[in-house]
């Protein structure tokens, strides 16, 4: 499987939430903080590896 494409959707209120096929794989609302790169692409090889 591949990422055909990603999109950044504005918005507001500090809210930074990672979305992938529909499933929640992070929120900064929830964590209180940003996601690193190593813990998104971990996230999306794993959801990656689902879908197969």
């Amino acid at each position: 499987m591949q990422i055909l494409e990603m999109k950044l959707i504005p918005s507001s209120g500090g809210c930074f939430e990672l979305t992938a096929n529909g499933k929640l794989l992070y929120s900064k609302l929830s964590e209180g903080k940003f996601p690193n790169e190593e813990l998104i692409l971990k996230q999306l090889e794993e959801l990656m590896a689902e879908v197969k």
